[in-house]
């Protein structure tokens, strides 16, 4: 089975990156989702408080019943799902949250419908989880990556277990839409064994005026939905590894708690606790970086009005939008490879999220605006000069 379990690209990117760092040749990095500012000095402090209070023991494997209570509070709030601190399990990472419900819900001949492109760990995680999970998969329709309506529903049948949702969308930076939103409410209640584990880690980091829509929040068919999210994009602590996973299936948390007692026992206390701090400090942490993500969606914007060569997906929220480079005649490895080697710009090739997307790259808009701009002004000369 980890014969079919491929390295993590975008990793090896980084790494690849890192080499060129040390060689002292200075990159821009356009390519990882991991916000340049640092943990809010209140996160870090609550963290280090906990650790010289001694919170370094065992804690509930399902997580601190203070943090779960105020994750149930911001679900709430926030999400309009009616939450239970007994419905959450905190985990080391909302990656860990994804294979934790894998992990209990799949069984051997069930199917998974996974939306191309996607994160690049939905496939190694579905097959980490059961290796005999048959995936099919279907395209966001192009160029505005919009759920194929049409083509999900025909992939869906009496084995479906588990259909995987993001919003925002990485890698295209799309939103889901309420027509879509009530087209998976309709196909959940058509088919009674499918659920949706739906991955909303960008759910806070939106710039434009669509509003984020959480599939729980109908309770119609919230049973059979599993909502993902983490504390590393909204409060920028990806190294903490700290996230969760909501259910209001009694079956699904008690397995999954099980699966954590044996696997990670509990997510470290005092990164619980940095989190719990995270959710009860100054949410103007993200609000104002959401501005320098909207001053940047501008530069991107006047980048493709400029460009005849490449078109891009609409910028509506998370950290990523996703490039056609097809006018260019090159694959997405061989751009992005030459791309740093000569201009010294690192994104990530398409191929990394769908087999289908080789003439695609993913650009992130996390570095400083300045370095940004002069990001897209090198990628624009290099597309010129080919």
């Amino acid at each position: 089975m980890m014969m079919q379990i491929a390295p993590s690209k975008t990793l090896e990117f980084h790494a690849k990156i890192s080499e060129f760092v040390r060689s002292g040749r200075k990159i821009i990095s356009l390519g990882l989702g991991e916000a340049e500012c640092g943990t809010p000095r209140h996160i870090v402090d609550a963290g280090i408080k906990a650790l010289n209070e001694g919170r370094t023991k065992y804690s509930s494997s399902a997580g601190l019943l203070e943090l779960r209570e105020k994750i149930a509070e911001k679900l709430f709030n926030d999400n309009n799902i009616d939450a239970k601190s007994n419905e959450i399990v905190v985990t080391p990472g909302a990656k860990n949250a994804l294979y934790l419900s894998c992990l209990s819900l799949l069984n051997d001949g069930d199917e998974v419908v996974l939306i191309r492109p996607c994160y690049v760990s939905n496939y190694p995680i579905v097959k980490l989880a059961n290796s005999n999970t048959v995936i099919k998969e279907v395209d966001l329709i192009k160029p505005e990556f919009e759920l194929d309506l049409d083509a999900i529903e025909k992939s869906i049948n009496s084995r479906t277990k588990l259909l995987f949702l993001n919003t925002p969308h990485n890698p295209t930076g799309k939103m889901i839409r309420q027509y879509e939103f009530d087209f998976l409410v309709d196909l959940l209640q058509k088919y009674p064994k499918l659920h949706i584990l739906s991955d909303e880690v960008y759910e806070r980091i939106i710039t434009g005026s669509c509003k984020h829509l959480s599939l729980a929040s109908n309770q119609n068919i919230s049973e059979r939905v599993i909502t993902v999210n983490g504390f590393s994009k909204a409060y920028f602590m990806t190294g903490w590894r700290v996230g969760y996973l909501h259910s209001k299936s009694k079956y699904l948390i008690s397995k999954a708690v099980k699966i954590q007692q044996h696997i990670n026992t509990n997510t470290a206390v005092f990164v619980q606790m940095a989190a719990l701090a995270a959710l009860n400090g100054d949410q103007n942490v993200y609000l104002n970086y959401i501005e320098q993500l909207k001053e940047r969606k501008m530069i991107y914007e006047d980048f493709l009005n400029t460009n005849n060569y490449l078109t891009g997906s609409s910028y509506e929220g998370g950290y990523f939008t996703f490039i056609d480079i097809s006018k260019t005649r090159l694959d997405g490895d061989e751009f992005a490879t030459r791309l740093l080697e000569e201009k010294g710009v690192a994104v990530v090739p398409g191929v990394v999220f769908g087999e289908k997307y080789t003439d695609f790259f993913r650009l992130s808009f996390v570095n400083t605006t300045e370095l940004f701009e002069d990001g897209l002004y090198r990628i624009s000369n290099f597309v010129k000069e080919l």
